[in-house]
């Protein structure tokens, strides 16, 4: 049976809230934020047939998201998995893994298509969440690099690197 479980605690001021009227505004962030969630077999399709907005989803994800400390020193992990989706046979898979600490995500992702051997990317990215005034900002303008070593060029051997915005 599908479900979602687990405890989510987000330090919101009422005060702040009822005057401001905004939830972002409302986050102490000097109070510790607390999230652990467990995703077992959720129906991608099934849920949003539920939730009256019926779109082209497919899959089954399972996962866990854990997070604790004050925003300035928020630790995050996360590992999730997509699974049955594209209706291809055997089936696809998505894994990801990632982790969130002292103004750095790290983290890795994997496809499995059909019988095709695993592509993977990894991803170091440095970023510091800030709240100013009702906005999270990112301290940090670096670009993320994404290196896929299983991705290679048709002429040679040498690894794919992307650079993003």
């Amino acid at each position: 049976m599908p479900r979602v479980t687990g405890t989510l605690f987000l330090p919101l001021g009422l005060d702040r809230w009822w005057n401001t009227g905004s939830s972002l505004a409302a986050l102490d962030e000097t109070r510790k934020f607390d999230l652990d969630l467990a995703i077992n077999e959720l129906d991608l399709a099934g849920l949003t047939t539920a939730l009256g907005e019926p779109i082209a989803a497919s899959g089954v994800l399972s996962g866990k998201l854990a997070g604790f400390g004050p925003l300035g020193a928020l630790q995050l992990t996360t590992h999730c998995s997509l699974e049955n989706f594209g209706g291809a046979s055997p089936k696809n898979r998505l894994d990801f893994d990632a982790r969130y600490a002292d103004g750095r995500a790290d983290g890795v992702a994997s496809a499995f298509f059909g019988n095709s051997a695993p592509i993977r990317a990894r991803f170091s990215l440095p970023i510091r969440p800030e709240k100013t005034g009702s906005q999270m900002e990112r301290s940090s303008t670096t670009k993320p690099v994404f290196i896929a070593p299983s991705i290679v060029r048709r002429s040679g051997s040498k690894p794919c690197h992307a650079t993003g915005d």
